[in-house]
């Protein structure tokens, strides 16, 4: 996930399908997604900021994984905004 994702509704559905993604990481994506800081998503979900870095990093290289195998690098999967 080196470049900036755009994300919408559609792309973080299928970003959590194809990436097998765990309650952990969902919770942290869909966060992400919404424009919470490092430190508001370790907040609200009782983590340390180091956890939710850690997680942050997995997501990327699922995300980078995930492209292959889908249209959301391509940013055709549009829909409604978060």
């Amino acid at each position: 996930m080196s470049k900036q994702v755009s994300w919408n509704l559609p792309i973080l559905e299928e970003f959590i399908r194809i990436g097998c993604l765990n309650e952990i990481e969902e919770k942290i994506i869909r966060k992400h997604a919404l424009g919470y800081s490092i430190d508001q998503i370790a907040i609200s979900l009782d983590y340390s900021r180091s956890t939710v870095n850690y997680y942050i990093s997995r997501l990327k290289l699922k995300y980078d994984e995930a492209e292959k195998y889908s249209k959301i690098a391509d940013g055709v999967i549009v829909g409604s905004a978060i």
